[in-house]
């Protein structure tokens, strides 16, 4: 996995930016990198670190959330669980609910999509900053932001 070794740096600034203890860090990386390893057939992707944004944007979100959630448990087997029965996860409250609804809306998306989305609403980057950190087009920025919000928002009206 040499993208893991390419872009190492990028992963670590991507979700330092995204987490309030620098202490969890390590922990997240780790995750994000179990994750990879799952992946069946990563030869495939086309655009390494959009994907490994993709994931660690989930990581990331998944971590914040429960510990809003006063739960500081973050473990891959548990999300696996959860991602297997999601008819056994209980939610106290309406927005847990609507949290819940979000992520997997997010999770359904193409890496390449997510990574756009993630960069373009959390960290405020412009179609042009975005286009080259990817490195695609400016056109390909705003068709995948586009379809992503558009896909969220389908998720949540159903």
């Amino acid at each position: 996995m040499q993208a893991v070794q390419d872009y190492s740096g990028e992963l670590h600034r991507f979700l330092r930016r995204r987490v309030a203890d620098a202490q969890d860090l390590g922990d997240l990386v780790q995750e994000v990198y179990l994750r990879l390893l799952r992946v069946q057939n990563l030869e495939s992707v086309r655009n390494p670190l959009a994907y490994i944004y993709g994931i660690a944007g989930h990581v990331a979100s998944e971590f914040n959330m429960r510990q809003r959630q006063g739960r500081l448990v973050f473990d891959s087997t548990v999300v696996e669980a959860v991602a297997d029965n999601p008819g056994q996860a209980g939610f106290d409250e309406g927005g847990a609910f609507f949290e819940r609804q979000v992520g997997d809306a997010l999770a359904q998306l193409a890496p390449s999509r997510l990574a756009v989305l993630l960069l373009e609403r959390r960290e405020g980057l412009s179609h042009a900053q975005i286009a080259a950190r990817l490195g695609l087009s400016v056109h390909t920025v705003k068709k995948y932001s586009v379809e992503a919000l558009a896909h969220v928002r389908a998720s949540l009206e159903r």
